[in-house]
Formats: C-alpha cells, structure tokens, sequence
C-alpha cells in the first residue's frame, strides 16, 4: 500500500464502509469512521505549530523521550508516518521503561493505520494494550485496523471490550 494522509485515509474509507465494500457491522462502521475522522481532523495548523516546538525541544534536548513521543504523534497526524516512527523508535531507546511506552506502540499503531499496514498496526495496538490495558486509544486502534485488515470479527471483540471500557467510569 501507498502511505496515505489521514485526509486521504478517510475520503477513501469512509465512503467505502458507508456503502458496504467493507463489511462490517453498523456499529463498527460508526467507531471505525469516528476514529479516522479525529485523526484527520488533527493535521492543521495547529499540529504544525505543534511540531515546531517539538523539534524545537528536541533539538535542545536530544535525549528528551518524551518530546520524542509527542513529536512523532503530531508527524502521524500530518500524515508523515515515516518520520513519526523514527521518533517513536528513538523514544523508546532512550528511555525503554518509560511511563509512555504503550503510547509509542499506539503512535506506531496510527502511522501503520495512515499507511496502509494495518496487520502491523494491529500487533503495535496490542501491544499497547498489553501495556495498558486501560488505554482507550490502543483500544481503538486495534479495531480500526483489525477491520480495515477484514478481521471484522477481531474488531468487533475489540470495539465490545472498548465500549465497556468507555462506559465504566460513567
């Protein structure tokens, strides 16, 4: 697969689970275009601004994990999947056991999301999960991908996981 922008993830998709080419069910198809919709809604200006500063940092800083996180988090959300994994990677080198782990796997997850590798993006999803089985977001990445790679049944167990997830704090 081509890498694909967030915008051109869901002009693509979203039609496409509309109109039944993918086959999932309504409630999965409702989860799965709300997610790429968040994600393309994030490359604007203000995830440019984002990663100005976040270069900034890291340029002073080379060894802030943390700055390396969220740079390649703002990259995923302007569709530079490619980069956003070098800074996930670098993070995770220079602080291994850092408390962001899980969100450097769900970062992979979202750039294997934007690039059309969605069996990687559900294995770095789970693997966030396992981290953090708390975390919502890997949650929600492993049933983005898990569908967009015809694993319908895998995302719908995901998706029920999640919405008890979601609501049990309510």
């Amino acid at each position: 697969h081509a890498p694909l922008a967030a915008e051109q993830v869901s002009r693509r998709l979203l039609p496409a689970l509309r109109m039944g080419y993918i086959a999932a069910p309504p409630p999965l198809i409702d989860a799965i275009a709300h997610q790429v919709s968040t994600i393309d809604g994030m490359g604007n200006s203000f995830t440019e601004d984002a990663v100005a500063e976040l270069q900034n940092a890291v340029a002073l800083n080379p060894n802030f994990a943390f700055a390396h996180t969220h740079l390649g988090l703002a990259l995923c959300f302007l569709g530079q999947s490619g980069k956003a994994l070098v800074e996930f990677d670098t993070a995770e080198r220079l602080s291994p056991r850092d408390f962001q782990a899980g969100l450097n796997d769900i970062g992979r997850a979202i750039g294997c999301l934007i690039d059309g590798r969605y069996r990687d993006g559900i294995d770095f999803a789970k693997r966030a999960v396992r981290q953090n089985p708390d975390a919502a977001g890997a949650h929600h990445m492993v049933v983005v991908n898990s569908a967009l790679a015809g694993e319908v049944a895998e995302a719908g167990v995901a998706l029920r996981y999640l919405k008890r997830l979601e609501t049990r704090d309510l």
